[in-house]
């Protein structure tokens, strides 16, 4: 996996101890209340450090022997739970820190925040059928119609319909599982809550309703279906669409990864410039 090429060795040494779910709540904290909520800013590490005390707090953790995982060493390194747990994330890969004057700032891993950047949507992966096939649709016109301009629409198309295809594995798998929990249970009433709670609530298609009506999102398949096949017959398209995505610096990369790597304060600094 080239993940392990990118991230640092000892990033998930939190995530394996025994105290792997505060440190997962923490940086699920930190992920959405400061990195992803303010991302043309980095912030300073008193910042940080306050937030992780706060953290701690409303888990409970409120001395050195309620994060304490037995190591000496490390234990000797401060007697506060949040230097702790901060000193922790910085060794350990997950953020890092830059002085500037007589300030120091601390910044996220670049590639430790995309991962749980994953991780924040798994949570909320479930795609509307309705939003997903339109996105669809939209995308394949504008670059069929404008394939000089619009040619990143079927990139995104793509995008979209992977993302979509996943979501119903996903929801496949799911029913699969639940029928096993069901036909393994006696109880009647069991049954019933599995199916509602599990099924319903956890797996069925958000849009439910919207599929039942005639004006349906799965109209648009057709469409969807004859548009891609008549952009893939047409080799002149094809050819203005890739000669579109080549000066747009997507050559050598995958279409919907054409935006280069760099850290998150050194694009602020620029969009700062250019204001």
């Amino acid at each position: 996996m080239k993940l392990f090429g990118y991230l640092p060795e000892t990033l998930f040494k939190p995530l394996s101890g025994p105290k792997k779910h505060v440190y997962s709540r923490l940086l699920m904290r930190l992920y959405e209340r400061v990195y992803s909520a303010r991302i043309l800013e980095t912030p300073l590490r008193k910042e940080i450090v306050k937030q992780i005390e706060i953290g701690l707090s409303e888990f409970g953790i409120g001395s050195m022997g309620d994060l304490s995982e037995g190591d000496p060493e490390e234990d000797q390194t401060t007697s506060q739970a949040h230097y702790l747990a901060y000193y922790r994330l910085r060794d350990t890969g997950w953020l890092t820190e830059e002085t500037e004057k007589w300030r120091t700032y601390v910044d996220m891993n670049p590639d430790a925040f995309m991962v749980l950047g994953a991780i924040s949507d798994f949570g909320n992966s479930r795609v509307r059928v309705a939003g997903a096939v339109v996105d669809v649709k939209n995308n394949l016109e504008a670059a069929h119609r404008e394939p000089e301009t619009m040619a990143q629409g079927l990139a995104n198309a793509h995008d979209t319909a992977l993302r979509f295809a996943r979501s119903m594995r996903r929801i496949l798998a799911g029913m699969r599982e639940i029928e096993d929990r069901i036909l393994g249970n006696p109880n009647a009433a069991a049954i019933l809550r599995t199916f509602f709670q599990d099924f319903v609530d956890g797996l069925l298609i958000a849009d439910y309703k919207q599929l039942k009506t005639s004006n349906n999102p799965y109209r648009h398949r057709r469409t969807i279906a004859t548009l891609a096949g008549d952009m893939l017959a047409d080799a002149n398209q094809l050819g203005k669409i890739a000669r579109a995505l080549h000066r747009a610096g997507c050559h050598g990369r995958r279409l919907h990864g054409c935006h280069g790597r760099g850290t998150r304060r050194r694009r602020a600094r620029e969009d700062q410039e250019r204001l």
